[in-house]
């Protein structure tokens, strides 16, 4: 099913219409299960298997209220700066590398021998492993993925890939206090909000 159908689909499974599509920037072409889900986590399972970054935006402004999955660039020019002296109140920064994997076997639908695994979409290799540059960097540290939702070896290899894209280098995190200006200066630069590139 495409992701933009998938997302149709679940909001008129709704007993009652509270929210629809609004913006949907992707239109991937995966195939979805579920069983004894709730509408929202199958809602929120949509992206997982991308590697592009995502966000999920809501406007309430109107009824039914709009869930967009948009896009984020992460090569596009910030739309807000965090400035020392002007609006950073205080930062922190935490590595984690707790969680690292730099080979990674993924495994999905059903159990023991008969198990979904990867390899007959990936040459008879049962795991996916980094680029050497980050074996060297990291060592080789395995790891096992499972979703038993998943019944299509390319959904599982689509869904491994993109959790070794995140697993391969250490997890870092940045938080920031800083002040919204943009009441005092009314320029969109200044205004802090979820979304925005910083």
């Amino acid at each position: 099913i495409v992701s933009t159908e998938s997302i149709k689909y679940i909001p008129n499974k709704q007993t009652t219409k509270r929210w629809q599509l609004g913006v949907c920037d992707f239109d991937a072409k995966y195939e979805y299960l579920w069983t004894d889900e709730n509408l929202l986590n199958a809602l929120f399972s949509i992206p997982k298997p991308w590697t592009t970054p995502y966000i999920w935006t809501y406007d309430f402004s109107s009824y039914p209220w709009k869930i967009n999955l948009k896009a984020i660039n992460v090569n596009a020019a910030p739309d807000y700066y965090i400035r020392a002296k002007k609006n950073l109140l205080s930062s922190n920064e935490k590595q984690s590398n707790s969680d690292i994997c730099t080979r990674l076997y993924a495994l999905g639908y059903g159990e023991g021998v008969n198990q979904l695994t990867i390899e007959s979409v990936n040459n008879k290799v049962p795991y996916i492993q980094s680029p050497q540059s980050i074996i060297n960097k990291y060592g080789l540290v395995s790891r096992l993925f499972v979703d038993r939702s998943i019944e299509d070896p390319k959904l599982l290899l689509a869904r491994a890939k993109a959790t070794l894209e995140e697993l391969q280098v250490p997890r870092m995190s940045r938080t920031f206090d800083v002040v919204d200006l943009y009441p005092i200066t009314n320029d969109p630069i200044d205004q802090a909000e979820v979304g925005k590139i910083a």
